[in-house]
């Protein structure tokens, strides 16, 4: 090699900087954070998410908050490095312009004062910074409006008979309609979500197959991008036990009576669907307790 060629093959070497390679690192890994946030800002809950087989881009909640993580982890690791390597140029930020010694500067004060007023609000839920949570649970509560929720949370994980006995259903009645909608290998000690997955099918369809559901009542879609379901008393679950006595003609006070022979403790303004998650029970069956 010509020693002028070598010289060349120096300084392309030389240019290849660690510094270039974290800064560049810090500006992808807040980008990938910044879409991978937004996207599980965006999604459905976790319950309803596993139940229907949500993606978006093909990948599953699941696989978003694990990218979501290893990039956190990453833009750290390489925001240390970015410090480092940029020590002194963050240190005369907190120096005095005149004479070069640490001081107070307005700048880095009021920096200071703003991340408190975030950390503040965000901590005691104040306007307008509760407005995100807010906006985050509307955006969720939508996704079960429209796809239901799962009749027990996260019902995914437990066994065809644990599953049955939670919802109300006789698992031998679960069993003879998985065998008759085709679902092999269904056995009472079968993980609900496995079984599903093994059959290419969301738990929340196998669901329904399980119910005895019909075929016309069935949610339609494969889950890609939007959550589906054939999810029964669509909406109730967000009315109150005031608004469902209502309804149905039932005297409040006759309603929290017979929620509470039945082991319910719950008061006029609450949901059903809050009823029903704290007492481990469907918001159909908290109707029923209501309307009989």
């Amino acid at each position: 090699m010509a020693p002028q060629d070598m010289q060349d093959e120096c300084r392309r070497i030389r240019r290849f900087s660690l510094r270039a390679i974290v800064s560049v690192t810090v500006t992808i890994s807040f980008v990938v954070l910044t879409a991978t946030g937004l996207m599980l800002y965006l999604s459905p809950r976790g319950r309803t998410a596993n139940w229907t087989n949500w993606t978006l881009a093909g990948l599953s909640k699941g696989q978003w908050s694990a990218v979501h993580m290893c990039f956190a982890w990453l833009f750290v690791i390489a925001s240390g490095l970015h410090i480092a390597y940029n020590w002194r140029v963050l240190t005369s930020y907190f120096k005095s312009r005149l004479t070069r010694a640490f001081a107070f500067r307005v700048e880095w004060v009021a920096a200071m004062v703003l991340c408190a007023i975030v950390f503040a609000g965000a901590a005691l839920d104040m306007p307008p910074f509760d407005s995100v949570a807010a906006w985050n649970e509307q955006i969720k509560d939508r996704w079960e409006a429209q796809a239901g929720r799962p009749p027990i949370p996260h019902g995914e994980l437990l066994t065809v008979n644990e599953l049955a006995k939670r919802a109300g259903l006789a698992t031998e009645a679960v069993l003879e309609n998985l065998t008759a909608g085709g679902i092999e290998g269904a056995s009472e000690n079968a993980v609900f979500g496995e079984l599903a997955r093994r059959h290419n099918m969301s738990p929340d369809a196998l669901y329904a197959i399980a119910a005895g559901v019909p075929e016309n009542h069935r949610g339609g879609g494969d889950g890609q991008g939007q959550a589906r379901s054939q999810s029964e008393g669509r909406g109730m679950g967000r009315m109150t036990i005031r608004q469902v006595c209502e309804q149905e003609g039932v005297d409040v006070p006759d309603a929290i009576a017979k929620l509470k022979a039945a082991g319910i403790d719950a008061t006029a303004e609450a949901s059903i669907r809050d009823v029903a998650d704290q007492s481990g029970k469907r918001p159909t069956e908290i109707m029923n307790i209501i309307t009989k």
